[in-house]
């Protein structure tokens, strides 16, 4: 049941564009008015602040523990989770059992989905009235008007191919999808939800078959592991658990009731390489660390994994706020030349900072947010700052840390390079870095409909990127462009050396109401060296009409407007970009 120009300039002669930046932290911006070159502003968002003088957070640490469960949001209220449904003329039986089905349904946000147990039907109020469920995703919304439907009740029963499990009688009907009438030769009923289990090993590798027809997990338990969105239930068809060096390859991963593969807290150098996944109900592979809190320097968490050359595609068949690849608590992640495409929400997820030192590289996704809204191929969240042992110096003293003299409040940078990303359906960003997120390069990708994203949070760079036509309404929503920076007050957030495409000359997309020096803080707008290409070499930037006025306010220092380059040339160069050779 269904509810509701020409080429130029873009290689020019005896300079290198396109390569891999070294200066991760590219801190060169005029020194901070604050005292001691501490944070321009607080991110409002954490639950733990850090220690005044935090680049991005400006608050002491307060003695609490994390309030980790899926009843309470980040912001520890209560999520509002509708008690029912209302169906209209949709509906237009009478359920002689109403308590087999469940509900899937989509919140008035779209960042993802809900599944319900029923409990009754209210023929004269029009309604369903739910039992239990709602905590598939994390952040809530109300309800207004949106897509659902039922399933697992008998009187909908009505179409060849379906099925029917009434679990008073024990009885399973099937509607078969044949001329004859007859079933079949075979019907599976999956009764596990993990296949494999491995925990407290290590130096194993498992290669060459094919897991398949799991249980559907949507009713288990989820959590919620840390300060992004999303829930997520720590299991899986083949599950990782405190080990080292577990191999999984060239395995198949087909018709999953949940996720694909989980490495759960302690799961250091695994490797998942050269697996297919299709038909996903959740996740394709998940990584999900734990942590006391903000405190994270015990090693319960996954770290210097590798996710290679797998093919991700068709996931999230139930769960609408799922990934191929997402990540919890995680450090040092290599995940490295997949294939990700076909799923309802971003292809690549990091719902938190936590260590840093993860690499995204030479990953192709495509197809994604197809059943929910915002994100892109890349989505993270940095609402949430951790104690860890990251490496990174932060200067603070153990007292500040509470006599961790040896961990950091400072994430290791990420780095995103050298992926393909192309963006559509209902995402607006290639990559969107979300709520906080900081210390990030994203590097010499070919980004098409879409480009990067600033909301909050210092130290980011997107640079030496290709980024072709972000913003039109057909291919992204939201009408943003090459950069958006939402903010206007975080610091070391760099737009430079990319190449942009946009037909009409709008090349960001920046809360700015005055083209001037004074309104526009060079501690936090760095754009430089920039070749932008548009019909006719059109520029405007809100109040910046051109770009003479633009470069008079500081930014865009040595950049240039071309006009628009064929299809030919845009092709050289995303293989430029890329590093591909003919």
């Amino acid at each position: 049941m269904q509810a509701q120009g020409q080429a130029g300039g873009y290689l020019p002669t005896g300079r290198t564009v396109f390569k891999y930046t070294s200066d991760l932290d590219r801190n060169n911006a005029p020194a901070s008015p604050t005292d001691g070159g501490g944070s321009y502003g607080t991110f409002k968002y954490t639950i733990y602040d850090p220690p005044a003088g935090h680049p991005v957070y400006n608050k002491p640490l307060p003695d609490s523990t994390w309030v980790n469960n899926s009843y309470v949001s980040f912001w520890s209220d209560l999520l509002h989770r509708p008690a029912g449904v209302d169906y209209g003329d949709q509906i237009t039986k009478d359920y002689g059992n109403p308590a087999t089905a469940v509900v899937h349904m989509f919140h008035s946000g779209l960042w993802g989905g809900w599944q319900y147990q029923v409990a009754g039907q209210s023929v004269g109020d029009k309604s369903l009235q739910f039992s239990h469920g709602g905590y598939q995703e994390a952040r809530g919304s109300g309800i207004t008007t949106n897509h659902f439907f039922v399933e697992n009740v008998l009187e909908e029963l009505d179409v060849p191919g379906e099925w029917f499990y009434d679990p008073v009688a024990s009885l399973l009907y099937v509607y078969p999808n044949t001329t004859d009438g007859a079933v079949g030769k075979e019907v599976v009923a999956p009764l596990l939800s993990a296949v494999v289990r491995v925990e407290g090993a290590a130096d194993i590798e498992f290669s060459g078959f094919t897991v398949t027809e799991t249980r559907a997990t949507y009713l288990d338990q989820y959590e919620v592991p840390s300060g992004g969105d999303w829930s997520v239930h720590r299991g899986a068809s083949f599950e990782i658990v405190d080990s080292h060096h577990v191999v999984v390859s060239n395995m198949t991963f087909e018709q999953i009731g949940g996720n694909g593969v989980l490495l759960s807290n302690n799961v250091s150098e695994a490797s998942v390489v050269a697996c297919e996944f299709v038909q996903v109900g959740d996740s394709a592979v998940v990584s999900v660390g734990s942590s006391e809190g903000f405190i994270g320097v015990q090693r319960t968490y996954p770290r210097n994994n590798i996710i290679h050359a797998n093919h991700m595609h068709e996931i999230g068949v139930y769960g609408k706020q799922t990934s191929c690849y997402f990540q919890a608590l995680g450090e040092g992640t290599q995940l490295t030349d997949n294939l990700c495409y076909n799923g309802p929400r971003a292809g690549i997820n990091w719902n938190d900072g936590f260590a840093g030192g993860s690499t995204v590289s030479g990953n192709l996704a495509f197809n994604m947010v197809r059943e929910t809204g915002d994100h892109g191929p890349y989505n993270s969240w940095d609402r949430q700052p951790y104690l860890t042992v990251s490496g990174v110096v932060d200067g603070f003293s153990a007292a500040d840390k509470y006599g961790y003299a040896n961990a950091s409040i400072l994430k290791a940078h990420d780095v995103i390079t050298k992926n393909f990303f192309i963006n559509g359906y209902n995402g607006v960003w290639t990559i969107d870095h979300d709520d906080g997120s900081q210390y990030f390069n994203d590097t010499g990708n070919f980004m098409v409909f879409g480009g990067c994203k600033n909301y909050l949070g210092n130290h980011k760079s997107c640079d030496h990127n290709v980024i072709i036509h972000p913003g039109i309404a057909s291919r992204a929503t939201g009408n943003r462009r090459c950069q958006t920076d939402d903010n206007k007050v975080f610091q070391n957030q760099y737009h430079d050396n990319n190449h942009c495409v946009t037909v009409d000359g709008q090349f960001y997309t920046m809360d700015i109401t005055n083209c001037t020096a004074a309104a526009i803080d060079p501690h936090v707008y760095q754009t430089f060296n920039n070749t932008l290409y548009s019909n006719g070499s059109a520029f405007s930037n809100g109040p910046c009409a051109t770009l003479a006025q633009w470069q008079a306010a500081g930014q865009d220092r040595e950049s240039k407007v071309l006009p628009l380059p064929s299809n030919l040339d845009i092709i050289a160069m995303g293989k430029s970009v890329l590093g591909f050779t003919d």
